[in-house]
């Protein structure tokens, strides 16, 4: 693993001579207890600008065996999803579709969803569930979810645009009554009940998470830098009922395991990165290496060092605004395995940021 990815540091130093001559770009960080934080140092541009780039993270979890997995499509049958339904406390009525690779079931959207609970004690509520559901069903996925939200409920939409608008720019008229208008225009025909929650899971396989937006080089003869992506995880959707209308998963299974060393897949891989971009994730032995990698080439990880307080007017403003600054600020670090083939999938690392505006508030 080591000797891969040090070609792949040769690669990005000859093709950015400039790196050379920086410093140790993680000089800024201190691991206290299971927490890391401090400010790295971004180099950006053609003219390789430094800018500060705050972490605030978890500590990382170890990385991945150093081994490439073949994975296979799963199957599970229809009474396998209604005895995962029973044992997660759901009536078993619905439509159920189970092709290899696949079960998704839709329940009943008729039933009442209202109920006595916050938000907060909804989202609690659906993650329970989709986690009892998906454990019966015998998927395993990451019990921290990938997100939750409420995606008929136009007061949650509301507060939520709100939020980021009013610390974001100095007047939030504008945005507030396009996002209303938005909103109208978006579910003009949509029928369902507001009160019900989706959780996004990420899918696991012997004990590592799948990344969710993973693509790897389709090598088309007509066009030899295309890439092929795909989507893949679990979800559910919970009325604050507590009722299970509305469940997913893609399905996996190891079909074998080699070496990651020397490994010709893998290599073709790492020869079109650069030109391509990280999508999300980076190829590295440990944190510090993938942390380093983002740093040194902020626009394959899709930094931004973020943006200084600045006057701002659109066509629908009669007066110019101000839009306030904000920073980059780096909050996971986590190991996952991603696709570098149709069947093929390898340990990387990804990375997530946030921006944090002046007042320390972080977009969510």
């Amino acid at each position: 693993m080591k000797h891969i990815i040090a070609k792949l540091f040769i690669v990005l130093l000859l093709l950015c001579p400039a790196a050379l001559a920086q410093g140790d770009l993680l000089d800024g960080l201190i691991i206290k207890g299971d927490w890391v934080r401090g400010t790295a140092t971004g180099v950006f541009g053609a003219d390789r600008i430094e800018k500060p780039i705050k972490v605030d993270c978890p500590l990382p979890e170890k990385p991945y065996p150093a081994e490439i997995l073949t994975l296979k499509k799963g199957y599970v049958s229809k009474k396998q999803m209604q005895s995962a339904l029973r044992a997660a406390g759901q009536r078993m009525e619905g439509q159920f579709i189970n092709p290899r690779g696949t079960a998704m079931f839709t329940g009943d959207w008729r039933a009442e969803a209202a109920a006595d609970i916050s938000n907060e004690e909804a989202a609690t509520q659906a993650v329970r569930i989709g986690l009892a559901y998906f454990e019966a069903l015998g998927v395993s996925v990451d019990p921290i979810p990938r997100s939750v939200s409420r995606p008929y409920d136009f007061d949650a939409y509301m507060a939520r645009q709100t939020a980021v608008y009013e610390h974001a720019f100095s007047d939030t008229s504008t945005f507030i009554d396009n996002a209303r208008a938005q909103w109208k225009r978006r579910m003009k025909y949509e029928e369902k009940q507001p009160a019900y929650t989706a959780v996004y899971f990420n899918l696991m396989v012997g004990g590592m998470r799948l990344w969710s937006d993973p693509s790897y080089p389709a090598h088309y003869a007509d066009e030899p830098d295309a890439w092929e992506g795909f989507s893949t995880g679990a979800h559910v959707i919970i009325s604050d009922s507590g009722v299970l209308v509305e469940a997913s998963c893609d399905l996996f299974e190891i079909k074998a395991r080699r070496p990651i060393e020397e490994d010709a897949v893998y290599i073709d891989f790492l020869k079109t990165f650069h030109q391509h971009g990280s999508n999300g994730v980076f190829p590295a032995q440990d944190w510090q290496d993938a942390l380093h990698i983002a740093l040194s080439e902020p626009y394959i990880a899709g930094f931004s060092w973020g943006a200084e307080e600045q006057s701002y007017q659109n066509k629908y403003m009669t007066e110019p605004i101000t839009a306030y600054g904000f920073s980059t600020v780096v909050t996971e670090i986590k190991p996952c395995l991603s696709a570098i083939s149709r069947s093929d999938w390898a340990p990387f690392w990804r990375i997530e940021t946030t921006a944090e505006f002046a007042d320390g508030w972080r977009r969510p």
